[in-house]
């Protein structure tokens, strides 16, 4: 285990901290501590934000924090925390660490995101521990720490650690009653670990980005041309206009209609409209080829022209735990707003364009950027669970399950690449029969081929159903929650996919991923940035002199069982 174990929560005194700030501590000239409280051993302790008071709380928390110490941190959504404590200079690699919010986390683990639901108030409020000043916290919403009076700033950061602790006890007693700690512990080991990735930001390439820019806003206009001449002059952002044109001159037919009757342009439908004629044709590879290159430019690369010009290229963007259902990380982008621009844009880390990977480089030419990922992560994990014969013996002589997807389709009748049919390799293994008839084919053909891999998530469908509590225990200790699960009038079960989905994909990438990446983080070698997660792999800057000592690491902690 890393840092201790689990057992650590009963073996060590917790430490209560809250912190409220000023900016964020990527931004040293807006980065500010205003009032910190800590409780530790039934004594509260304040400080103020002055450097003094601040270097006296750094080595507090780190003298009863650290691996050595006798306690541990405990703060709700410690992300937060932990960042401004890297940038107080502690060693976040040293501190152990418990986070109340995801301990919340764990508990509705496969309920949707509620607006609240892990919130500091809503966690103390469940459990009778207190409720936060709304005064101060609707404040909040409209002014920085460092312009509210002192005194109840001071009340506020004070009321805030006490709810932390008085709902901890209880938390954890709930955590311990449904064999969860171990979860939550792995949760909570992963905040130091995403802390300091988000710190370190990725850098952009300003001259490969200033021509990708430039050549997709040429491309641009050139195909808004083609299309203008194409189209006769219609505005295509008309949605009766293109509707007229799409379904009446061209002659394509779709069912899908707007609530008001009309036939759906929607992109979605557009994509599914399948050419009959040159004409046909030739226009859908236009058109999506303007909005696939449109969206491009405004989500991404916009932001990322005015990023290298004015932050030195530097995108940062935050890893989000407690909203998903299956555990696993989401991300939202930093909001950076240009000289001239009238609003923020931003950019999430975890799902950029792959065709984009060649705008990142390492901060130094001495580096390189290294990817690592668990190939094939979700198959295979469903495999051991289910332990079918066929998947495991195809898995054993590194049989590529999405190649066989590409060629069963591409015989059915939907020739495609196999990046592309990875969508429908996962889409039966959870729970999806398809849309077209080549997919359906494929569904109808991975369920009869990996039959323990159904009948196993068959099975979950039933113990979830007739479970008195509507909750699936999976092997590795999660325990989801489905109450919405029941029977339809045609025999279909609410929720199937969601159960097929959450055990497979949680193990893998709300498990299994995270756990390698904390161990990697922890055992870094000289010359190693990790500077993003993407759901199965892990990105880092690593110098050239310690690529093959990365090498062995990455291949000793995703292929060796420890």
């Amino acid at each position: 285990m890393i840092n201790g174990g689990p057992h650590w929560y009963d073996d060590r005194t917790p430490l209560f901290l809250d912190l409220e700030f000023d900016g964020h501590p990527r931004d040293p000239t807006t980065a500010r501590i205003v009032r910190a409280v800590a409780s530790y051993k039934g004594v509260y302790s304040t400080f103020t934000g002055d450097p003094v008071a601040l270097q006296r709380l750094a080595s507090f928390v780190a003298s009863e924090c650290d691996l050595d110490g006798p306690g541990f941190l405990v703060a709700h959504n410690a992300k937060v925390e932990l960042g401004w404590l890297k940038y107080l200079g502690l060693e976040l690699r040293r501190l152990v660490v418990y986070d109340t919010m995801l301990g919340e986390w764990v508990l509705r683990a496969g309920l949707p995101a509620q607006h609240g639901a892990l919130s500091l108030d809503g966690m103390a409020t469940r459990r009778s521990a207190g409720v936060k000043d709304e005064w101060i916290t609707m404040l909040f919403g409209s002014f920085k720490a460092s312009d509210l009076p002192e005194e109840p700033l001071k009340d506020h950061c004070l009321l805030d650690v006490a709810l932390t602790e008085s709902s901890y006890y209880k938390q954890k007693q709930e955590l311990k009653a449904k064999e969860l700690l171990p979860i939550q512990y792995c949760r909570s080991m992963l905040t130091p670990v995403l802390a300091e990735i988000e710190l370190n930001g990725l850098q952009l390439d300003a001259l490969a980005v200033e021509s990708e820019y430039a050549k997709s806003i040429k491309r641009r206009e050139e195909l808004a041309q083609k299309l203008y001449t194409l189209t006769g002059g219609i505005n295509l952002a008309s949605n009766k206009q293109l509707g007229d044109y799409l379904f009446t001159s061209l002659g394509f037919s779709s069912k899908t209609q707007t609530a008001k009757g009309a036939p759906s342009v929607s992109l979605d439908v557009i994509r599914a409209l399948v050419p009959k004629s040159e004409e046909q044709r030739a226009f859908l590879e236009m058109y999506l080829e303007y909005n696939d290159l449109d969206s491009a430019i405004t989500k991404y690369l916009e932001l990322f022209h005015t990023i290298c010009e004015e932050n030195s290229g530097l995108l940062f963007g935050i890893f989000n735990q407690g909203t998903t259902g299956t555990h696993r990380l989401s991300s939202s982008g930093v909001p950076f707003k240009g000289e001239n621009e009238k609003k923020a844009r931003s950019a999430q880390l975890q799902n950029l364009p792959r065709d984009f990977k060649k705008l990142f480089v390492p901060r130094s030419n001495d580096y390189l950027i290294c990817e690592v990922d668990g190939a094939q992560l979700e198959f295979r994990i469903a495999a051991a669970l289910a332990q079918d014969p066929v998947a495991l013996r195809e898995i054993g002589d590194m049989v590529d399950v999405h190649a066989i997807t590409a060629e069963t389709l591409t015989k059915a009748g939907e020739p495609t690449t196999r990046q592309a049919a990875k969508a429908s390799t996962f889409a039966p293994l959870f729970g999806g029969n398809g849309k077209t008839k080549a997919q359906k084919a494929y569904a109808k053909f991975f369920k009869a081929k990996y039959k323990a891999i159904a009948k196993m998530q068959e099975s979950w469908v039933a113990d979830v159903l007739t479970s008195s509590d509507k909750t699936l225990r999976t092997p590795y200790g999660l325990t989801y929650n489905f109450p919405e699960c029941r029977t339809q009038p045609d025999g279909y079960v609410s929720g199937t996919t969601n159960i097929y989905n959450f055990a497979i994909q949680g193990l893998s990438t709300a498990e299994i991923i995270p756990l390698c990446l904390a161990l990697l983080w922890h055992n870094c070698p000289k010359g190693v940035r990790i500077v993003n997660t993407i759901h199965d792999s892990i990105v880092a800057e690593v110098h050239k002199d310690y690529v093959e000592e990365w090498k062995q690491l990455c291949i000793e902690v995703m292929c060796v069982t420890v």
